[in-house]
């Protein structure tokens, strides 16, 4: 296990489905699967592609994962709202004329 100290993350999110409490394997697995996804997206896009079993450790790990992923998109789309003003204002950056023409002979 990665050394992240525990944090009870099941508690912001939404209620299960159904309304069935989850067992002590999903939690954790979820726990898990979100903490993995926020510390490194990488290895937590390995992990559930690799997983071919499925139980409640595992499913909650997937869950994990895709919870964290919903937040982080909520959250860009916060962040654009909030400044979208700012980003049409930029000037789009200019483009070299001759940028990509011909091959560049002095570097070679």
């Amino acid at each position: 296990m990665i050394g992240i100290p525990f944090m009870s993350i099941w508690t912001i999110t939404p209620t299960t489905p159904f309304n069935m409490e989850p067992s002590a394997k999903y939690i954790e697995g979820f726990n898990s699967g979100y903490v993995i996804r926020k510390e490194s997206p990488e290895l937590a896009k390995n992990l559930i592609e690799t997983l071919k079993e499925q139980d409640d450790y595992i499913q909650g790990l997937k869950d994990g994962k895709q919870q964290f992923e919903k937040e982080l998109d909520k959250e860009i789309h916060r962040w654009a709202d909030q400044h979208k003003e700012n980003i049409k204002d930029q000037p789009s950056p200019e483009k070299s004329k001759d940028k990509g023409i011909g091959r560049d002979y002095d570097n070679l």
